[in-house]
């Protein structure tokens, strides 16, 4: 016994095969690309939001005012920060209002001590925690 089987192919339904088939593939190369895109897009968002986080400081800045016994300001007293580790040292001058501003410190443990010389007097020393 003997099948035979027969496929008739004629120029018509080629074509449309053919044209079926390259869509196919165009729409595979699409959705490709737009998936890399998409997967760019993502990792150069990621980066971006993340590298502020990556460079945030760890200094801090130091903000006080110098006053007397009475509780008045004391204008143009030196004041002078001394890392207790390293000795390293940073100086700042009050304002007319008794405030200073030392910025930029890297972390650890100060000392701070405030100074005035008057004209033809010794220097006043006061420990400072404000």
């Amino acid at each position: 016994m003997r099948i035979l089987s027969s496929l008739r192919v004629n120029s018509r339904s080629a074509s449309y095969f053919g044209y079926f088939r390259s869509i196919s593939v165009a729409h595979t190369r699409k959705l490709v690309l737009w998936g890399l895109s998409a997967a760019l897009l993502l990792t150069f968002l990621v980066g971006v939001t993340s590298a502020p986080a990556g460079a945030q400081a760890v200094n801090a800045t130091v903000l006080g005012t110098v006053s007397d016994a009475s509780g008045a300001p004391v204008a143009n007293a030196k004041v002078t920060l001394t890392e207790t580790n390293t000795n390293i040292t940073r100086t700042a001058q009050t304002n007319e209002s008794g405030n200073y501003v030392v910025p930029d410190l890297p972390p650890g443990t100060y000392r701070i001590t405030a100074e005035l010389r008057a004209s033809n007097a010794r220097p006043k020393r006061a420990w400072m925690c404000s």
